[in-house]
């Protein structure tokens, strides 16, 4: 992952021009990811992203991805590890979990992106490389995923659909 640092400190001085050709690359794919959902459905097969077997296969990667409780300690970590997708999954969390107490923070730190990021797509990629793989509705058995509660699985979706309502009312503004 391409660091703050690297992308922002003066102190980068490359003077190879395969160096910065591979640093263009480098962030050219982080961004691509960014927006990448993390189960895809093309024709009649699934396209499924890096992130989503690291779910699989990663145990401590899977904690991560869905920690108890979600925080803002957490949230802010990710911002600051550029960990956006994460990051991103975290704040629908806090305002699904919460929206008297997290709403307005939750936005007013995603509008605060959007001049950056298309905070949108990015609210959607997170959504569909995470939410199916939530312990709150699903598990996962022999590598296989199983909804058990699809119930709340819409839910957090409505939640995602309002907050992508208010980012672009606010947006707007």
């Amino acid at each position: 992952m391409i660091g703050l640092s690297d992308l922002t400190s003066q102190s980068i001085v490359i003077d190879n021009p395969e160096e910065w050709d591979a640093q263009e690359l480098r962030l050219k794919k982080w961004f691509e990811d960014l927006y990448v959902f993390g189960v895809e459905v093309e024709g009649d097969s699934l396209k499924i992203h890096p992130d989503v077997i690291k779910l699989f296969e990663d145990s401590a990667y899977y904690a991560l991805v869905f920690p108890v409780p979600y925080s803002w300690e957490i949230t802010v970590a990710a911002l600051k590890a550029m960990d956006f997708k994460k990051a991103f999954w975290y704040m629908i969390n806090l305002y699904h979990i919460d929206p008297a107490k997290n709403r307005e923070i939750v936005l007013r730190t995603i509008l605060s992106f959007k001049e950056l990021l298309e905070v949108e797509r990015l609210l959607l990629s997170s959504f569909y490389t995470f939410a199916y793989f939530s312990p709150e509705h699903s598990t996962l058995e022999n590598g296989k995923l199983n909804v058990q509660r699809p119930d709340l699985l819409e839910e957090k979706m409505n939640t995602l659909k309002i907050m992508i309502q208010e980012v672009k009312h606010y947006s707007q503004k």
